[in-house]
């Protein structure tokens, strides 16, 4: 008891620093380096599986350069973001696979030590530089899905150089083919490069170089303002590289795989790569940080084939297998997958409204898969040997390339629309142009053709693998050199001929001239002719009107004298008829007035003698002779009467007839006097009629005359063209194969000069990129500065606290000096003891051996 209690001060104060050591050992220094700190964490938990022997996962963490380049997965740090490095979220059990693996979690403090590291820059050393954390350098992503055409013009290269990379003696295979969805461009993978090509003129526009290797894929962005190319070298590397199409700068070089990449494309919004190859992995990076956002391990094969869905939804890869797998562009979760292919996948594409997925096969056949369900449409053989590549146009018709030597045309049904044979061997790829009127196909001699769609005809070449600039110029000069004297000589043919010709010419656009004069006095006599005709013919109307109101005006006069004397013999007549009855009335008014008395008498005698029979009767008969006499006197009277009225009547009749007469006479005489007005225009217009008929006979034989000269001069012009038209033909022929040539050493003139221009460029661009890592370390330096300048002031703050902090540490020391020579006193009087325990333990050891011994004995 007494001994364990004369140690208990002692070893509590030696414990005491050992944990106050331990704390600030385990603890994470301010600015932890790879070779102090972070080695050693490695060294003990990490390195025995991640070695340049092992490398599990492709990965080394034995040296600063193995952990930047990262591994099979992609970069596992991100200078200055440790929460977002793969390395720190598989350390902190955040992603699987947990590690290390097979043994414990590391301390936290461990944990964060790694995550300081990462977020000050992967210090390399205490006195080493950091590296700056990663910006989002490219910003290419759109602000929304394209669904259509963009507005403005298509983007077309703008003045790209055309001076090849490499130089071939013939072309490689044609390993891959793109088509501009919206401008008249098409991209050929040649050797090392992209070759870009006006698919409507058939001339350059471009050429893009690739020096990582040889490129596998080409695929235009859906708004056509990217090309993206994938390559490599098999069994090395692999890379993905995008230019701008309009100035063919490079605007991105994405993965690091180490075998070529067979399949590459970009999402339609432009923020995502997706990636395929020999590793049997999809990858799908950030184009805006470079970072890989999945990496897909589902394929059994080689990823022979991937392509975004256009509205960016879904992304379809295909496999060495037969596989076929559709997942969400954005999640990388799986969607769909396609079973029906049995041997290798050699193209995917989408129909533009994205429901529909086709798919060729190296069996020959073309599958269509529908993204309502993930079930087979369609599927038809395509190519006997199989089918190499397919591709919808805007319409839903495919086109196919395929082993039978042959290119072929679809419906959406399957339905065969047309086939273009002829090709020397197997055709590798075939793409539709921008507006679906021309097909582009490449053949497995590195032949490239253009065909119209409509007929089937072919439409011309293209190059893939264009000559240089110097040869091109030094061709075009050779030629300009060998048609001017051909031009020339043309053209002293051609002189004398062409001269007589003009001669003739000449001529003939005098008589012409001539010609067209004596018909315009022609025309114009028939004219003057036509319009005396038709003044005569007028007057000759006007006349015969007159002649015919002469006549009517006659016969007016005449109706109306005739009138006047039937009215006057009418009242003649009735004047005698009065006068006769006139004489009758007063006679029989004389005979009624005898009578009247005569009866009165005898009707007195009769009344002085009533009886007297003869009386009676002799007065009757009086009586009846007056009846009549008065009755006949009534008549006479009111026939007088009658006539006398009617006498009046004929008298204002008269007077109308005569006031007639008089007016018709007038109209009569107004009629002869326009008559003879009337006539004697006539005979004007008639003499005049005779003069324009002469004129116009005289012109009528002038034309003639001129006209058979014309035709003369025209005989004399037409012998002179075909005397002309062959050595013309000829001229024209060389000139304009002069005038080519001559363009052509122009142009190839001014490539060069272009050549040099994007050289320039290039150094700019470089030296912009320079200017830019400059204004990165001027802003680094000048938080530097600012962070130096906050802790000098924080040092001389602590410094005016030092002299306090010396006398707290002095008073501390002197206690701990005091309790150290306490302990210093207890830890003597404990050795004593301890010697003193040993002495005694020893004597007890050596009489215990020494009874043994005797008791043995």
């Amino acid at each position: 008891m007494t001994f364990k209690t004369a140690y208990t001060p002692w070893l509590t104060f030696v414990l005491g620093i050992c944990l106050s050591l331990g704390e600030e050992l385990s603890g994470t220094p301010e600015k932890p380096n790879f070779q102090d700190d972070v080695f050693p964490l490695f060294e003990q938990s990490c390195n025995s599986c991640h070695n340049p022997d092992k490398a599990k996962g492709g990965l080394d963490l034995t040296s600063m350069s193995n952990i930047l380049a990262g591994g099979s997965s992609g970069d596992v740090v991100v200078p200055g973001d440790g929460a977002s490095s793969y390395l720190y979220k598989l350390l902190a059990h955040l992603e699987k696979p947990l590690m290390p693996r097979e043994k414990d979690k590391l301390p936290q403090t461990q944990i964060d030590l790694v995550k300081k590291w990462i977020d000050l820059g992967l210090l390399p050393t205490a006195t080493g530089k950091p590296i700056a954390k990663k910006k989002a350098s490219l910003s290419l992503a759109l602000s929304e899905v394209p669904s259509g055409k963009p507005e403005g013009p298509p983007p077309m290269p703008e003045h790209l150089a055309l001076d090849p990379a490499v130089v071939t003696d013939r072309p490689a295979a044609i390993s891959a083919i793109a088509a501009s969805p919206w401008a008249p461009v098409t991209a050929i993978a040649g050797q090392k490069q992209v070759i870009l090509y006006h698919t409507d003129t058939l001339e350059p526009l471009g050429i893009l170089p690739y020096p990582e290797g040889f490129i596998e894929s080409l695929v235009f962005s859906r708004n056509g303002m990217l090309l993206l190319a994938g390559g490599g070298r098999g069994g090395k590397s692999g890379r993905v590289a995008a230019w701008d199409v309009k100035s063919g700068r490079r605007l991105l070089t994405m993965g690091k795989e180490y075998d070529t990449v067979l399949a590459s494309d970009v999402s339609a919004d432009q923020t995502l790569v997706a990636l395929g190859g020999p590793q049997k992995r999809v990858k799908v990076y950030d184009v805006s940080t470079g970072e890989i956002l999945h990496n897909i391990k589902k394929h059994s094969g080689w990823v022979t084939s991937l392509s975004f869905s256009p509205d960016g939804v879904l992304l379809a890869t295909g496999d060495r297998n037969g596989g076929i797998y559709v997942w969400e562009a954005r999640s990388g979760n799986l969607f769909y997958t396609l079973n029906g292919h049995k041997q290798s996948i050699t193209g995917l594409s989408w129909r533009t409204d994205s429901n529909l997925l086709a798919s060729a096969s190296e069996e020959g056949s073309i599958r269509t898969w529908g993204m309502i369900n993930g079930k087979q449409i369609r599927t038809w053989t395509a190519h006997g040997g199989g089918t190499l590549s397919v591709d919808f146009d805007k319409k839903g018709n495919l086109v196919t390339a395929g082993r039978d030597k042959s290119v072929k045309l679809w419906k959406p049904d399957g339905g065969a629309i047309r086939t273009i044979s002829g090709f020397p061997e197997m055709t590798l790829e075939a793409r539709y142009s921008h507006d679906g009127s021309r097909i582009i196909a490449g053949d497995w001699t590195g032949a490239v053709g253009v065909w119209n769609i409509a007929d089937g005809k072919k439409l011309g070449n293209l190059v893939a693998n264009p000559p240089t600039l110097v040869s091109r110029l030094a061709v075009a000069k050779k030629i300009v050199g060998q048609r001017e004297p051909a031009t020339a000589a043309a053209k002293a043919i051609h002189v004398p001929l062409a001269q007589a010709l003009s001669t003739a010419n000449k001529a003939l656009s005098e008589a012409n001239a001539e010609a067209t004069a004596a018909k315009t006095a022609h025309q114009a006599a028939d004219t003057a002719l036509g319009s005396a005709k038709t003044t005569f013919a007028q007057a000759t109307v006007a006349k015969d009107q007159a002649t015919k109101e002469k006549t009517n005006r006659q016969s007016a006069r005449d109706q109306k004298a005739k009138e006047l004397a039937d009215t006057k013999a009418a009242q003649k007549g009735n004047q005698g008829q009065s006068d006769a009855w006139g004489k009758r009335s007063s006679f029989r008014s004389d005979q009624v007035s005898l009578l009247r008395e005569t009866h009165r008498k005898a009707k007195e005698a009769h009344t002085t003698i009533p009886d007297d029979a003869s009386l009676k009767e002799a007065v009757n008969k009086q009586q009846e002779a007056l009846d009549a006499m008065e009755k006949a006197f009534a008549l006479a009277r009111d026939k007088s009467a009658a006539h006398l009225a009617k006498a009046k009547e004929f008298a204002k009749l008269a007077t109308t007839h005569t006031t007639a007469l008089t007016a018709a006479e007038k109209a009569l005489k107004t009629a002869e006097t326009t008559l003879a007005q009337r006539e004697k225009s006539r005979i004007e217009k008639e003499s005049a009629m005779k003069a324009a008929a002469a004129e116009q006979s005289a012109k009528l034989s002038a034309h003639n005359a001129a006209n058979a000269t014309l035709a003369q001069r025209a005989k004399e012009q037409k012998q002179a063209v075909e005397a002309e038209k062959g050595s013309g033909i000829a001229l024209r022929e060389a000139e304009a194969s002069l005038a080519s040539a001559r363009n052509s050493v122009t142009k190839w003139q001014a490539e060069t000069i272009n050549l040099e221009r994007h050289v320039e460029l290039g150094k700019l661009h470089d030296l912009q990129d320079e200017l830019d890592g400059l204004d990165v370390l001027a802003s680094e330096a000048k938080a530097l500065h600012e962070g130096a300048l906050a802790a000098l002031e924080s040092a001389r703050k602590a410094l005016a606290e030092v002299p306090a902090m010396i006398k707290a540490k002095k008073e501390s020391l002197a206690a701990r000096q005091a309790a150290m020579a306490t302990e210093s006193q207890a830890l003597e009087q404990n050795q004593k003891e301890a010697v003193e325990k040993k002495g005694f333990v020893e004597q007890v050891a050596k009489i215990t051996a020494e009874t043994k011994a005797k008791a043995a004995a």
